[in-house]
């Protein structure tokens, strides 16, 4: 379990994913979220729940301009035990007839802000409350279950953020990628694939996405194989069903990305705590 508290320029993080579902509160103007294929409209207020499998990637209309967000990214498991079998708790990474993402009224805003802070204060290792691990685990129950109703009010009656498809061509791209990543990718094969010449497609999937098209597919395989890490693969056959023929060039991939050795991270995720925590000083609870 995590919480970001942030203020970094637009425009500074391409697309990426998360291993954890992402709830993000946006606390600036003046952009757009890009969400898989659809960009949502960044206001102060604006909500966002982001699956760990989403691409996302928030752009500014300003890129000089700071912009402030908070963010909570935690495992399912840790309220696997507080839902019930009339109301899952995760049921907004996963229901699809719910919105994706609201514009939160300032009363609103205000809450979510206020349970966020708190949980942050409880994840702190400084925390002197008693049984904060319990009190954690509340409070991103309080979350979520204010997550779920704002974005299902938003679906049937609230107000939805406009929002835009990416390019026509790049979505089904980004789809084959998805589907595909374990056969051998490249531009050559793409371009054909899709009718485009090289230039063309790379050009445009660099300025939609953010990334390079051998970026992103590199990016989906180590996802996967962290997965598959974690699952108990040798790092081996991770690499080979990701779409790796060597696995020396899986290692070196991997170690690229990750800042340590497949075998490396399967022994920290065999030994890693549930909880993870942002840090502050100035957020110790007393």
């Amino acid at each position: 379990m995590l919480v970001v508290f942030r203020t970094q320029s637009w425009n500074r993080v391409s697309l990426h994913f998360h291993e954890d579902p992402e709830i993000l509160l946006s606390l600036s103007d003046g952009g757009q979220m890009y969400i898989n294929d659809v960009a949502y409209p960044i206001r102060k207020g604006s909500l966002f729940a982001i699956r760990s499998t989403d691409f996302h990637r928030s752009v500014g209309n300003n890129d000089d301009g700071p912009y402030r967000f908070c963010a909570v990214h935690f495992d399912p498991e840790e309220v696997a035990g507080i839902s019930t079998r009339n109301f899952d708790l995760t049921a907004v990474f996963h229901e699809h007839h719910l919105a994706r993402s609201c514009q939160l009224n300032d009363e609103d805003l205000n809450d979510m802000l206020g349970k966020m802070q708190r949980l942050r204060c409880y994840l702190n290792p400084e925390c002197k409350v008693y049984a904060r691990d319990i009190y954690s685990k509340l409070c991103l129950a309080e979350i979520l279950v204010k997550v779920n109703y704002l974005l299902a009010s938003a679906r049937v009656g609230g107000i939805q953020p406009e929002s835009e498809k990416l390019p026509d061509k790049i979505l089904p791209i980004i789809q084959y990628i998805q589907q595909n990543y374990v056969e051998e990718l490249s531009l050559e094969k793409l371009a054909e694939v899709f009718f485009l010449s090289k230039s063309h497609l790379s050009r445009t999937f660099k300025k939609v996405t953010g990334l390079t098209l051998n970026s992103y597919i590199t990016n989906v395989r180590i996802f996967k194989a962290k997965s598959l890490l974690r699952a108990g693969y040798s790092v081996n056959m991770a690499g080979e069903l990701v779409g790796y023929k060597s696995a020396s060039y899986f290692i070196s991939m991997f170690t690229k990305s990750e800042g340590m050795t497949p075998k490396q991270y399967a022994k920290a995720a065999m030994f890693a705590t549930k909880f993870r925590w942002y840090t502050a000083k100035e957020d110790v609870c007393d």
